[in-house]
């Protein structure tokens, strides 16, 4: 049976002490707090959103 991501972090977790696994969960969730993301700006443009992906291959055709 093949291992799961949940299964290592699980083994971990077991092998830390109830004030070990607290910390943890206190830095996780202030790490979390302290990533705010940051809104894009709308471009006017639709297919803004794939500038670059297909213009290299575009440009060495022609």
């Amino acid at each position: 049976m093949p291992w799961r991501i949940t299964d290592m972090y699980m083994t971990v977790l077991s092998s830390l002490s109830v004030d070990g696994k607290l910390d943890l969960i206190g830095k996780l969730t202030e790490s979390i707090r302290n990533n705010t993301k940051v809104a894009k700006p709308v471009a006017d443009d639709i297919f803004a959103c794939f500038e670059g992906d297909w213009n290299d291959i575009w440009e060495h055709e022609v």
